[in-house]
């Protein structure tokens, strides 16, 4: 089977060992990148990329809630106890958010 470069589309490809997962590497004599062929990882579309608000979310999360972060100080050692704080964050979290939107005239 002959492999053809997915950015140059040149036929100019030699195998160039394996990805640790031992899928076959190529790489293309014309633009010398390399390629697998059939790739499990698919990149993300641009359209799709919005993830910023979740990980400003997780930041805003592990700033505030002094539980997630330290081992000693503010510790629960109860589950139940760690899952109720995070729940009561995010809730009074998501009620200031709404109020401030609510005031903030646009």
């Amino acid at each position: 089977m002959e492999q053809e470069c997915p950015y140059c589309k040149s036929k100019r490809v030699i195998k160039n060992g394996t990805t640790r997962h031992g899928k076959q590497n190529h790489k293309c004599k014309n633009c010398h990148r390399q390629f697998v062929s059939n790739p499990q990882n698919q990149p993300i579309p641009e359209a799709t990329k919005q993830t910023n608000h979740m990980e400003r979310f997780n930041c805003t999360l592990r700033q505030r809630v002094a539980r997630l972060v330290r081992k000693t100080l503010s510790f629960s050692k109860k589950l139940d106890n760690h899952i109720a704080m995070i729940w009561l964050f995010v809730h009074h979290y998501n009620t200031l958010i709404q109020s401030k939107i609510l005031i903030i005239p646009s």
